[in-house]
């Protein structure tokens, strides 16, 4: 597992993300924007740091992964209330992503976001419902990823 070889601060920087996207994205948003729902991520929280990230699939994963997508390139946390969550600079969470998606052996997390959405709207919509156009024009690059296993 990945999350086995970060630094002690670096495992920090994760579960801080993983507490502040838990804070600020609505439970109602959750799936779509993580993958997992609200209670998937409160109970991979509360057993931090022993959580499996092998899966790209998997709860731990998408938590992992779509938490410092989050913090990293989604919502932004006020500079006041950074100081409320994070001990370091974002350039240090930034890093830290970068060392997580290494260790993993994937590429990016706007990617592995994408292929999250994708993957929630089939979950919603099994009879096919046309995804919105942003979804469909990610599914289409995807198809061509190696990782991106959305069938």
């Amino acid at each position: 597992m990945a999350i086995e070889f970060l630094s002690t601060k670096d495992q920090d920087i994760v579960l801080r993300c993983m507490k502040s996207v838990s804070s600020f994205i609505d439970d109602s948003e959750k799936h779509t924007r993580l993958g997992i729902e609200a209670d998937e991520l409160e109970r991979l929280i509360e057993q931090w740091p022993g959580i499996d990230d092998r899966d790209q699939a998997g709860g731990g994963f998408l938590a992992i992964n779509n938490s410092l997508n989050e913090v990293c390139h989604g919502f932004r946390i006020a500079t006041s209330e950074w100081g409320n969550w994070f001990d370091t600079p974002m350039e240090e969470v930034q890093s830290a992503y970068g060392r997580w998606l290494a260790l993993t052996g994937t590429s990016g997390g706007n990617t592995l976001r994408a292929v999250s959405l994708v993957r929630s709207h089939r979950e919603r919509h099994p009879s096919g419902a046309k995804a919105p156009r942003f979804l469909a024009a990610f599914s289409a690059r995807l198809k061509s990823c190696p990782f991106a296993r959305l069938h």
